[in-house]
Protein backbone atom coordinates (compact mmCIF):
# COMPACT_ATOMS: atom_id res chain seq x y z
CA UNK A 1 0.00 0.00 0.00
CA UNK A 2 2.77 2.50 0.81
CA UNK A 3 4.16 1.94 -2.70
CA UNK A 4 0.91 3.16 -4.21
CA UNK A 5 0.67 6.09 -1.76
CA UNK A 6 4.29 7.12 -2.41
CA UNK A 7 3.65 7.05 -6.18
CA UNK A 8 0.57 9.28 -5.75
CA UNK A 9 2.60 11.72 -3.61
CA UNK A 10 5.49 11.70 -6.09
CA UNK A 11 3.13 12.39 -9.00
CA UNK A 12 1.43 15.20 -7.07
CA UNK A 13 4.72 16.85 -6.11
CA UNK A 14 5.99 16.59 -9.69
CA UNK A 15 2.73 18.12 -10.97
CA UNK A 16 2.97 20.95 -8.43
CA UNK A 17 6.62 21.66 -9.31
CA UNK A 18 6.09 21.63 -13.08
CA UNK A 19 2.87 23.67 -12.91
CA UNK A 20 4.64 26.44 -11.02
CA UNK A 21 2.74 25.84 -7.78
CA UNK A 22 6.19 24.97 -6.42
CA UNK A 23 8.78 26.80 -8.50
CA UNK A 24 12.24 25.99 -9.99
CA UNK A 25 15.10 25.70 -7.51
CA UNK A 26 13.41 25.38 -4.16
CA UNK A 27 13.34 23.79 -0.79
CA UNK A 28 10.40 21.52 -0.19
CA UNK A 29 8.82 21.39 3.26
CA UNK A 30 10.42 19.08 5.82
CA UNK A 31 9.52 15.39 5.60
CA UNK A 32 7.39 15.67 8.72
CA UNK A 33 5.30 18.48 7.20
CA UNK A 34 4.87 16.57 3.95
CA UNK A 35 3.88 13.44 5.86
CA UNK A 36 1.31 15.45 7.80
CA UNK A 37 -0.11 17.14 4.70
CA UNK A 38 -0.39 13.81 2.82
CA UNK A 39 -1.56 11.88 5.91
CA UNK A 40 1.18 9.26 5.66
CA UNK A 41 4.42 8.16 7.33
CA UNK A 42 7.82 9.79 6.80
CA UNK A 43 9.19 6.62 5.15
CA UNK A 44 6.38 6.90 2.58
CA UNK A 45 7.38 10.53 1.94
CA UNK A 46 11.04 9.49 1.57
CA UNK A 47 10.01 6.89 -1.00
CA UNK A 48 7.97 9.51 -2.87
CA UNK A 49 10.89 11.96 -2.87
CA UNK A 50 13.18 9.23 -4.17
CA UNK A 51 10.74 8.86 -7.06
CA UNK A 52 11.51 12.45 -8.11
CA UNK A 53 15.18 11.66 -8.76
CA UNK A 54 14.72 10.69 -12.43
CA UNK A 55 13.19 14.14 -13.05
CA UNK A 56 15.66 16.32 -11.16
CA UNK A 57 18.77 16.42 -9.03
CA UNK A 58 17.73 15.72 -5.46
CA UNK A 59 19.91 15.55 -2.38
CA UNK A 60 18.77 14.97 1.20
CA UNK A 61 20.23 17.24 3.87
CA UNK A 62 19.16 17.32 7.53
CA UNK A 63 15.50 16.35 7.10
CA UNK A 64 14.98 18.75 4.18
CA UNK A 65 14.75 17.92 0.51
CA UNK A 66 16.32 20.31 -2.00
CA UNK A 67 15.21 20.07 -5.61
CA UNK A 68 17.18 21.62 -8.46
CA UNK A 69 15.97 21.01 -11.99
CA UNK A 70 18.73 20.27 -14.47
Amino acid sequence: MSGIKSRVICDDLLRRITSGDLSGALMLPAEGKLAESYACSRPTVRKALAGLRPYCNASRKVFLQFIFFA
